[in-house]
């Protein structure tokens, strides 16, 4: 399970800006957002939390937000 939608609502940013910031793909980011059992590979994990100011293991939902 990954916290990706709720952090990115808390943030209020869309997939398409985060796209922007990252480098990753706004279909992606939907995926990930979209289904709730998809981990995010470590390295799309680690742009997505600096991006969005979490750690890693809060984007993947390892951790509480």
């Amino acid at each position: 399970m990954n916290n990706l939608a709720e952090i990115m609502k808390r943030k209020d940013i869309t997939p398409v800006k985060l796209s922007e910031i990252t480098g990753i793909g706004a279909n992606t980011i939907r995926r990930i957002m979209q289904d709730r059992n998809v981990v995010p590979y470590y390295r799309t994990s680690l742009k997505l939390s600096e991006a969005l100011g979490y750690t890693v293991a809060q984007i993947r939902g390892e951790k509480e937000i």
